[in-house]
């Protein structure tokens, strides 16, 4: 199983195979087919395991 760990919980997600064909979804669906085109840090970063807190815009 793989997840996101924040802080000190863990968001259980499900399969390798089920997060990476989430991430080609929104490659093939929301960036034309380009990954990290429109989401770079999300389909780049985060994808290759982590996302720094810095990077993540809060309102």
């Amino acid at each position: 199983m793989v997840g996101f760990s924040v802080l000190f919980y863990w968001y259980q997600i499900g399969s390798g195979d089920f997060l990476h064909s989430f991430f080609s979804t929104v490659a093939l669906r929301l960036e034309n087919g380009s990954w990290g085109s429109v989401y770079p840090v999300i389909m780049n970063e985060l994808y290759q395991g982590e996302l720094p807190a810095n990077k993540i815009l809060m309102p």
